[in-house]
Protein backbone atom coordinates (compact mmCIF):
# COMPACT_ATOMS: atom_id res chain seq x y z
CA UNK A 1 0.00 0.00 0.00
CA UNK A 2 1.40 3.61 -0.87
CA UNK A 3 1.91 5.56 2.33
CA UNK A 4 0.00 8.81 2.90
CA UNK A 5 0.88 11.38 1.12
CA UNK A 6 0.15 14.13 4.17
CA UNK A 7 1.76 17.39 2.51
CA UNK A 8 -0.46 16.78 -0.41
CA UNK A 9 -3.85 15.87 0.99
CA UNK A 10 -3.33 19.31 3.48
CA UNK A 11 -3.16 21.18 0.50
CA UNK A 12 -5.67 19.45 -1.01
CA UNK A 13 -8.11 19.95 1.52
CA UNK A 14 -7.41 23.85 1.59
CA UNK A 15 -7.73 24.37 -1.91
CA UNK A 16 -11.03 21.97 -2.37
CA UNK A 17 -12.77 23.85 1.36
CA UNK A 18 -11.92 27.50 0.18
CA UNK A 19 -14.45 28.85 -2.02
CA UNK A 20 -11.61 30.75 -4.00
CA UNK A 21 -13.20 34.22 -4.04
CA UNK A 22 -9.56 35.94 -4.17
CA UNK A 23 -7.31 33.80 -5.46
CA UNK A 24 -4.88 36.94 -4.61
CA UNK A 25 -5.19 35.88 -1.21
CA UNK A 26 -5.74 31.61 -1.55
CA UNK A 27 -2.32 31.47 -4.02
CA UNK A 28 -0.52 33.16 -1.55
CA UNK A 29 -1.80 31.00 1.58
CA UNK A 30 -1.06 28.07 -0.41
CA UNK A 31 2.46 28.79 -0.99
CA UNK A 32 3.03 30.06 2.37
CA UNK A 33 1.51 26.55 3.67
CA UNK A 34 3.77 24.20 1.52
CA UNK A 35 6.98 26.65 3.29
CA UNK A 36 5.15 25.44 6.41
CA UNK A 37 4.87 22.01 5.77
CA UNK A 38 8.43 21.77 4.95
CA UNK A 39 9.72 23.67 8.11
CA UNK A 40 7.33 21.07 9.97
CA UNK A 41 9.27 18.75 8.74
CA UNK A 42 6.16 16.50 8.02
CA UNK A 43 7.26 13.26 5.13
CA UNK A 44 7.16 14.27 1.64
CA UNK A 45 6.96 11.41 -1.20
CA UNK A 46 9.29 10.97 -4.13
CA UNK A 47 6.25 12.49 -6.21
CA UNK A 48 4.80 15.34 -3.87
CA UNK A 49 6.11 18.32 -5.64
CA UNK A 50 4.98 16.92 -9.11
CA UNK A 51 1.66 16.20 -8.06
CA UNK A 52 0.85 19.13 -6.21
CA UNK A 53 1.85 20.99 -8.97
CA UNK A 54 -0.17 18.85 -11.41
CA UNK A 55 -3.17 17.96 -9.57
CA UNK A 56 -3.53 21.44 -7.46
CA UNK A 57 -3.00 23.85 -9.92
CA UNK A 58 0.89 24.74 -9.12
CA UNK A 59 1.19 26.62 -12.08
CA UNK A 60 -1.11 29.30 -10.55
CA UNK A 61 0.19 29.50 -7.08
CA UNK A 62 4.27 28.35 -7.13
CA UNK A 63 6.02 31.51 -8.17
CA UNK A 64 7.92 33.08 -10.62
CA UNK A 65 11.09 30.61 -11.64
CA UNK A 66 13.53 33.54 -12.26
CA UNK A 67 15.64 31.37 -14.48
CA UNK A 68 15.23 28.31 -12.47
CA UNK A 69 12.81 25.64 -12.50
CA UNK A 70 9.86 26.68 -11.15
CA UNK A 71 8.99 26.33 -7.20
CA UNK A 72 12.38 27.01 -6.63
CA UNK A 73 12.42 28.61 -4.00
CA UNK A 74 11.00 25.73 -2.41
CA UNK A 75 13.91 24.01 -2.55
CA UNK A 76 16.11 26.48 -1.35
CA UNK A 77 14.32 26.55 2.00
CA UNK A 78 13.80 23.02 2.14
CA UNK A 79 17.95 22.33 1.47
CA UNK A 80 18.16 25.37 4.10
CA UNK A 81 16.04 23.48 6.67
CA UNK A 82 17.83 20.10 5.64
CA UNK A 83 14.71 18.37 5.15
CA UNK A 84 16.12 15.39 3.00
CA UNK A 85 12.50 14.21 1.69
CA UNK A 86 11.45 17.48 0.79
CA UNK A 87 14.40 18.18 -1.16
CA UNK A 88 14.77 15.01 -3.02
CA UNK A 89 11.20 15.28 -4.07
CA UNK A 90 11.90 18.70 -5.54
CA UNK A 91 14.74 17.00 -7.48
CA UNK A 92 12.49 14.58 -9.36
CA UNK A 93 10.33 17.35 -10.24
CA UNK A 94 12.90 19.34 -11.09
CA UNK A 95 14.15 16.22 -13.21
CA UNK A 96 18.02 17.05 -11.78
CA UNK A 97 20.34 15.37 -8.84
CA UNK A 98 21.34 17.07 -6.17
CA UNK A 99 24.49 19.19 -6.50
CA UNK A 100 27.21 18.67 -3.78
CA UNK A 101 29.75 20.82 -2.45
CA UNK A 102 32.29 21.34 0.46
CA UNK A 103 32.77 24.98 1.62
CA UNK A 104 34.12 25.41 5.20
CA UNK A 105 34.09 21.82 6.28
CA UNK A 106 35.14 18.59 4.76
CA UNK A 107 31.30 17.55 5.23
CA UNK A 108 29.35 17.89 1.54
CA UNK A 109 26.04 20.14 1.20
CA UNK A 110 23.60 20.63 -1.60
CA UNK A 111 23.95 24.23 -3.69
CA UNK A 112 20.82 25.98 -4.22
CA UNK A 113 19.77 29.61 -5.30
CA UNK A 114 20.99 32.08 -2.72
CA UNK A 115 23.97 29.53 -1.49
CA UNK A 116 27.45 30.88 -1.79
CA UNK A 117 30.39 28.84 -2.33
CA UNK A 118 34.10 29.39 -3.88
CA UNK A 119 34.52 28.26 -7.67
CA UNK A 120 37.65 28.75 -9.20
CA UNK A 121 39.31 31.82 -6.79
CA UNK A 122 35.94 33.97 -6.64
CA UNK A 123 33.19 33.80 -3.84
CA UNK A 124 30.02 33.45 -6.27
CA UNK A 125 26.51 33.23 -5.63
CA UNK A 126 23.97 30.97 -6.91
CA UNK A 127 21.06 32.86 -8.92
CA UNK A 128 19.83 30.39 -10.75
CA UNK A 129 19.82 26.02 -11.12
CA UNK A 130 18.88 24.07 -14.38
CA UNK A 131 18.98 20.17 -15.04
CA UNK A 132 22.80 20.25 -16.25
CA UNK A 133 24.39 23.59 -14.89
CA UNK A 134 24.11 26.43 -12.67
CA UNK A 135 24.41 30.45 -12.91
CA UNK A 136 26.57 31.79 -10.08
CA UNK A 137 27.58 35.53 -9.90
CA UNK A 138 30.08 37.70 -8.11
CA UNK A 139 28.79 41.16 -7.68
CA UNK A 140 30.81 45.01 -7.33
CA UNK A 141 29.55 47.94 -4.94
CA UNK A 142 26.61 48.89 -6.00
CA UNK A 143 27.15 52.27 -3.89
CA UNK A 144 24.26 52.68 -1.94
CA UNK A 145 25.12 50.57 0.94
CA UNK A 146 25.17 53.35 3.94
CA UNK A 147 22.63 52.04 6.29
CA UNK A 148 20.38 54.57 9.38
CA UNK A 149 19.86 57.87 8.21
CA UNK A 150 23.18 58.56 6.69
CA UNK A 151 23.44 60.08 2.96
CA UNK A 152 23.12 57.16 0.68
CA UNK A 153 21.19 55.08 2.28
CA UNK A 154 18.03 54.12 1.29
CA UNK A 155 14.30 54.37 3.31
CA UNK A 156 10.73 53.21 2.74
CA UNK A 157 7.81 54.52 2.96
CA UNK A 158 5.57 51.94 4.37
CA UNK A 159 2.13 53.21 3.48
CA UNK A 160 -0.03 51.75 0.40
CA UNK A 161 2.14 53.79 -1.54
CA UNK A 162 5.51 51.44 -0.96
CA UNK A 163 7.80 54.57 -2.45
CA UNK A 164 11.83 54.18 -1.34
CA UNK A 165 13.82 57.34 -1.11
CA UNK A 166 17.57 57.88 -0.85
CA UNK A 167 19.13 60.43 1.84
CA UNK A 168 20.96 63.18 0.01
CA UNK A 169 21.54 65.44 2.76
CA UNK A 170 21.31 64.94 6.68
CA UNK A 171 21.59 67.00 9.64
CA UNK A 172 20.94 67.41 12.94
CA UNK A 173 19.54 69.78 15.22
CA UNK A 174 19.51 68.97 18.74
CA UNK A 175 17.54 66.16 19.14
CA UNK A 176 16.39 66.10 15.49
CA UNK A 177 17.45 64.83 11.93
CA UNK A 178 16.52 66.93 9.42
CA UNK A 179 16.85 65.01 5.66
CA UNK A 180 16.28 65.75 2.28
CA UNK A 181 15.61 62.57 0.09
CA UNK A 182 15.13 62.12 -3.55
CA UNK A 183 12.54 59.34 -4.83
CA UNK A 184 14.78 55.85 -5.75
CA UNK A 185 14.87 54.73 -9.30
CA UNK A 186 13.67 51.00 -9.22
CA UNK A 187 17.24 49.82 -9.94
CA UNK A 188 18.46 51.27 -6.49
CA UNK A 189 20.02 49.00 -4.22
CA UNK A 190 20.39 46.52 -7.16
CA UNK A 191 23.70 44.41 -7.01
CA UNK A 192 25.74 45.24 -9.80
CA UNK A 193 27.24 41.85 -11.64
CA UNK A 194 31.07 41.51 -11.62
CA UNK A 195 31.32 38.32 -13.18
CA UNK A 196 29.02 35.76 -14.35
CA UNK A 197 29.24 31.64 -14.08
CA UNK A 198 28.05 29.00 -16.20
CA UNK A 199 29.12 26.24 -14.30
CA UNK A 200 28.15 22.62 -15.50
CA UNK A 201 27.02 19.74 -13.08
CA UNK A 202 29.79 17.33 -14.30
CA UNK A 203 32.57 20.24 -13.94
CA UNK A 204 31.81 20.56 -10.37
CA UNK A 205 31.89 16.59 -9.81
CA UNK A 206 35.11 16.54 -11.39
CA UNK A 207 36.71 19.43 -9.14
CA UNK A 208 34.81 17.35 -6.02
CA UNK A 209 36.32 13.92 -7.54
CA UNK A 210 39.79 14.98 -8.18
CA UNK A 211 40.97 17.43 -4.91
CA UNK A 212 42.15 14.40 -2.90
CA UNK A 213 44.34 13.66 -5.52
CA UNK A 214 45.88 17.30 -5.99
CA UNK A 215 45.71 18.08 -2.06
CA UNK A 216 47.92 14.74 -2.23
CA UNK A 217 50.79 15.94 -4.62
CA UNK A 218 51.19 19.46 -2.30
CA UNK A 219 51.44 17.87 0.59
CA UNK A 220 54.02 15.48 -1.06
CA UNK A 221 55.32 18.59 -2.23
CA UNK A 222 55.41 20.49 0.92
CA UNK A 223 56.34 17.54 2.63
CA UNK A 224 60.22 17.53 0.76
CA UNK A 225 60.53 21.15 0.41
CA UNK A 226 62.88 23.95 1.85
CA UNK A 227 59.95 25.81 3.70
CA UNK A 228 62.88 29.42 3.42
CA UNK A 229 63.38 28.63 -0.85
CA UNK A 230 60.41 26.99 -2.04
CA UNK A 231 57.54 29.48 0.07
CA UNK A 232 57.09 31.46 -3.42
CA UNK A 233 56.85 28.61 -5.77
CA UNK A 234 54.60 26.34 -3.12
CA UNK A 235 52.02 29.73 -3.32
CA UNK A 236 51.83 29.05 -6.72
CA UNK A 237 50.87 25.71 -7.04
CA UNK A 238 48.53 26.05 -3.79
CA UNK A 239 47.28 29.07 -5.64
CA UNK A 240 46.22 27.42 -8.87
CA UNK A 241 43.90 24.57 -7.45
CA UNK A 242 41.82 26.94 -5.83
CA UNK A 243 41.87 24.93 -2.54
CA UNK A 244 39.12 25.57 0.19
CA UNK A 245 39.51 26.51 3.82
CA UNK A 246 39.14 22.76 5.55
CA UNK A 247 42.10 22.23 2.78
CA UNK A 248 43.80 25.38 3.45
CA UNK A 249 44.05 24.53 6.81
CA UNK A 250 45.35 20.75 6.39
CA UNK A 251 48.50 22.41 4.02
CA UNK A 252 49.37 24.92 6.60
CA UNK A 253 49.19 22.53 9.03
CA UNK A 254 51.94 20.04 6.63
CA UNK A 255 53.30 23.86 6.47
CA UNK A 256 53.99 24.27 9.72
CA UNK A 257 54.98 20.93 10.30
CA UNK A 258 57.73 20.59 7.72
CA UNK A 259 59.11 24.06 9.07
CA UNK A 260 59.46 22.66 12.48
CA UNK A 261 61.07 18.89 11.20
CA UNK A 262 63.59 21.56 9.60
CA UNK A 263 64.53 23.55 12.78
CA UNK A 264 64.88 20.19 14.45
CA UNK A 265 66.99 18.69 11.67
CA UNK A 266 69.02 21.84 11.99
CA UNK A 267 69.60 21.13 16.06
CA UNK A 268 70.05 17.39 15.22
CA UNK A 269 72.82 17.75 13.28
CA UNK A 270 74.66 20.00 15.09
CA UNK A 271 74.02 17.74 18.07
CA UNK A 272 75.61 14.79 16.10
CA UNK A 273 78.56 17.07 15.49
CA UNK A 274 79.35 17.14 19.10
CA UNK A 275 76.80 20.06 20.25
CA UNK A 276 76.08 20.45 23.56
CA UNK A 277 76.02 17.70 25.64
CA UNK A 278 74.30 14.54 25.48
CA UNK A 279 71.05 15.00 26.09
CA UNK A 280 68.51 16.02 23.40
CA UNK A 281 65.01 16.25 23.26
CA UNK A 282 63.42 14.13 20.60
CA UNK A 283 60.70 11.60 20.66
CA UNK A 284 63.06 8.58 19.51
CA UNK A 285 66.05 8.25 20.53
CA UNK A 286 69.19 8.93 18.78
CA UNK A 287 72.92 8.08 18.90
CA UNK A 288 76.07 10.23 18.01
CA UNK A 289 79.82 9.56 18.11
CA UNK A 290 81.60 11.48 20.58
CA UNK A 291 85.48 11.26 20.44
CA UNK A 292 85.77 7.46 22.47
CA UNK A 293 81.82 7.44 23.61
CA UNK A 294 78.91 6.28 21.66
CA UNK A 295 76.00 9.17 23.37
CA UNK A 296 72.39 8.71 23.13
CA UNK A 297 70.29 11.15 23.23
CA UNK A 298 68.40 10.19 26.53
CA UNK A 299 72.25 11.39 28.15
CA UNK A 300 73.23 7.66 28.52
CA UNK A 301 76.66 6.86 26.58
CA UNK A 302 79.08 3.95 25.98
CA UNK A 303 82.48 3.59 25.16
CA UNK A 304 83.33 3.22 21.03
CA UNK A 305 85.47 -0.08 22.10
CA UNK A 306 82.65 -1.55 23.60
CA UNK A 307 80.03 -1.24 20.59
CA UNK A 308 82.55 -2.34 18.11
CA UNK A 309 82.58 -5.48 19.81
CA UNK A 310 78.60 -5.64 20.13
CA UNK A 311 77.28 -4.38 17.20
CA UNK A 312 78.59 -7.76 14.39
CA UNK A 313 76.60 -9.63 16.87
CA UNK A 314 73.40 -6.86 16.87
CA UNK A 315 73.60 -7.36 12.81
CA UNK A 316 73.93 -10.89 13.04
CA UNK A 317 71.10 -11.79 14.93
CA UNK A 318 68.77 -8.82 13.43
CA UNK A 319 66.11 -11.07 11.69
CA UNK A 320 66.15 -13.42 14.93
CA UNK A 321 63.56 -11.41 17.82
CA UNK A 322 64.26 -12.82 21.16
CA UNK A 323 65.75 -11.82 24.35
CA UNK A 324 69.27 -11.69 24.69
CA UNK A 325 72.27 -10.71 27.21
CA UNK A 326 75.25 -8.81 26.32
CA UNK A 327 77.27 -6.46 28.54
CA UNK A 328 77.57 -3.13 26.90
CA UNK A 329 79.78 -1.91 29.58
CA UNK A 330 77.52 -1.07 32.71
CA UNK A 331 74.53 -1.62 30.46
CA UNK A 332 72.82 -4.58 29.23
CA UNK A 333 71.26 -5.50 25.76
CA UNK A 334 68.03 -7.13 26.62
CA UNK A 335 66.69 -8.08 23.27
CA UNK A 336 66.14 -7.50 19.73
CA UNK A 337 62.95 -7.40 17.84
CA UNK A 338 61.76 -6.25 14.66
CA UNK A 339 61.30 -2.17 15.92
CA UNK A 340 65.06 -2.15 17.24
CA UNK A 341 67.13 -3.21 20.40
CA UNK A 342 66.63 -2.91 23.73
CA UNK A 343 69.13 -1.71 25.81
CA UNK A 344 68.35 -1.18 29.69
CA UNK A 345 64.69 0.69 29.50
CA UNK A 346 65.64 1.92 26.24
CA UNK A 347 64.79 1.31 22.88
CA UNK A 348 67.27 2.04 20.25
CA UNK A 349 65.45 2.11 16.85
CA UNK A 350 67.27 -0.20 13.80
CA UNK A 351 68.06 2.88 11.89
CA UNK A 352 70.21 4.51 14.23
CA UNK A 353 72.24 1.12 15.04
CA UNK A 354 72.45 1.09 11.20
CA UNK A 355 73.79 4.48 10.94
CA UNK A 356 76.53 4.13 13.86
CA UNK A 357 77.55 0.65 12.51
CA UNK A 358 77.89 2.64 9.45
CA UNK A 359 79.97 5.49 10.99
CA UNK A 360 82.43 3.06 12.69
CA UNK A 361 82.93 0.76 9.79
CA UNK A 362 80.99 -1.89 11.55
CA UNK A 363 79.42 -4.85 9.04
CA UNK A 364 77.43 -7.61 9.75
CA UNK A 365 79.72 -10.58 10.25
CA UNK A 366 82.66 -8.54 11.08
CA UNK A 367 85.61 -10.00 13.64
CA UNK A 368 85.03 -9.20 17.26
Amino acid sequence: MKERDVVFNILQQMLSASPAASYERLNPALRSTLVDCISADLPFQPDTFRRIYNELRGNRWFGDAGGSHIGEHFYSHAVEVNHASAYRSFELFANRAGVLWEEDAARPFRLHVGSQFTWRGYYVTVTSMHQDRLVACTYKDAGGSAQGIKVGAMINDYSRRRKSYIITSAKREGDAHILRVIKAKPTDGDRIVARRFIIRYNEIAEFRGTERVRLKKVLEEIAKCDPGKDCAKLSKLIAAEHFRHFQLEKINAAFAKRKDWIAGQARIEAWRRGANGAWLDVKEILLRVNDDLVECSNGNRVSVATVRRVLPIILDRRNTSGSLNLRLDSYAIQNISANGVKVGCTLVPWAEVDRIALELGVAKGSPT
